[in-house]
């Protein structure tokens, strides 16, 4: 962890946090073909004022190693 602006920054919980939100924005079906499939998901949360979305973890194991492993294991892991 590393001092920042008097708050300690934990680096691995920055990267995990930024490798989901590349998924929520990337991440597609199999054939890779039309809309991201959380980008829908995000409009509809929008526009409801919801907090609460729904992931397949499915998709985060076919979208990036670093990212299930993480949420898998230390999904516990406290702030």
């Amino acid at each position: 962890m590393e001092a920042f602006g008097g708050f300690f920054v934990d680096e691995k919980a920055a990267r995990v946090e930024n490798i989901f939100l590349e998924f929520l924005k990337r991440f597609k079906e199999s054939d890779g073909a039309g809309e991201p499939f959380y980008e829908a998901e995000m409009e509809v949360m929008r526009s409801r004022e919801s907090t609460t979305m729904y992931v397949d973890f499915a998709h985060v194991m076919r979208f990036n190693d670093v990212l299930q492993k993480a949420i898998s294991e230390e999904y516990l892991r406290s702030d």
